[in-house]
């Protein structure tokens, strides 16, 4: 298996304040678990209730993106001057209603002719806000819709909303299945357009994959639909110059705390699902973002996994949720 994280990756992350373990998902039954976990702790805030519509950002006069942690003292004013942005446009593109609170990571679009003093950097998120018994169950369709529509019918049962990173090529095969997602309050993310090895294409490649997903949402929502500003690299598999291509172009990378393995060998059951996830300390499971997939094993574990976390005092919520303001 390829090195997934070169030395210097790690380095960087570690400079912007994660620890980062290598890790491979699949569209095909392979993938690799990992346990990263952040170093900081960010302070508690108040969160958005789910969307219910995806709505873009226009790029029009956008000149690029930065990619940012937020320092103490910081305001969307103060980070948006530095950044060469706009307020609104700031937490507008981040999905954000208010101040974020220190360590939350995000982008910064840049608006042409502006002065900026941020400098680009390399980012990924590995954990959100641990300050609140919040965890994000995310879920990778690369493979097949095939039990999507069951996992919706349990996650309406019991009332939670996940961030589901959609691959392109299904999108456009699952009108229906997309518009329930969003009707239904879920949010969306990025997961390429085929999930190819982001590793082994070059960077106009790159953008074709992600171009090409937010052209296949927006031909059945409408031209205001977006999977911006997450997404997820098909396999994991990213290094150095992948993630800045990823980063320049307006999305922000999310790995993952823990790997419940369900598209990994042998078909899992939900037990076994169940079971991973509340082996996490406390520690770790307080904004841990847990990467599952569209599977039999995960449909069937959500009541059980709902009522588990909930008797320890824990609830499942999207990612932007998790991440907080």
């Amino acid at each position: 298996m390829k090195r997934l994280l070169p030395t210097i990756l790690l380095l960087a992350l570690a400079a912007c304040g994660a620890r980062e373990t290598t890790a491979a998902e699949r569209a095909q039954p392979t993938a690799t678990a990992v346990a990263a976990t952040a170093t900081f702790t960010p302070t508690p805030s108040a969160t958005p209730a789910p969307t219910a519509t995806p709505t873009a950002t226009p790029t029009q006069g956008i000149a690029g993106y930065l990619a940012y942690r937020v320092q103490p003292g910081d305001s969307p004013e103060s980070i948006a001057r530095a950044g060469g942005s706009d307020p609104e446009l700031l937490l507008r593109y981040n999905r954000l209603e208010a101040t974020p609170q220190v360590g939350r990571e995000l982008l910064i679009p840049r608006i042409e002719g502006r002065a900026r003093s941020i400098p680009e950097r390399s980012m990924m998120v590995l954990r959100g806000n641990t300050a609140k018994p919040w965890v994000a169950l995310t879920l990778d369709c690369g493979n097949s819709y095939g039990h999507l529509g069951a996992i919706l019918d349990e996650l309406r049962a019991e009332k939670v909303h996940l961030t589901f990173f959609l691959v392109g090529s299904l999108i456009e095969d699952s009108p229906v299945e997309l518009r329930r997602l969003v009707d239904e309050g879920h949010e969306l993310a990025s997961h390429s357009y085929s999930h190819p090895d982001f590793t082994a294409l070059s960077d106009a490649a790159i953008l074709e994959e992600l171009d090409r997903n937010e052209a296949s949402i927006q031909a059945i929502l409408g031209p205001q639909a977006s999977l911006r500003p997450y997404f997820r690299f098909p396999y994991g598999a990213f290094d150095t110059r992948s993630l800045q291509v990823v980063l320049n172009h307006g999305y922000l990378p999310a790995h993952w705390t823990l790997d419940t393995l369900d598209s990994l060998g042998e078909p899992k059951t939900p037990e076994f699902i169940v079971e991973r996830v509340m082996a996490l300390p406390p520690e770790q499971l307080r904004g841990a973002i847990i990467l599952g997939h569209c599977t039999n094993a995960i449909t069937g574990a959500i009541p059980e996994l709902v009522r588990r976390l909930g008797a320890a005092g824990y609830q499942l919520r999207t990612l932007s949720d998790v991440l907080g303001e």
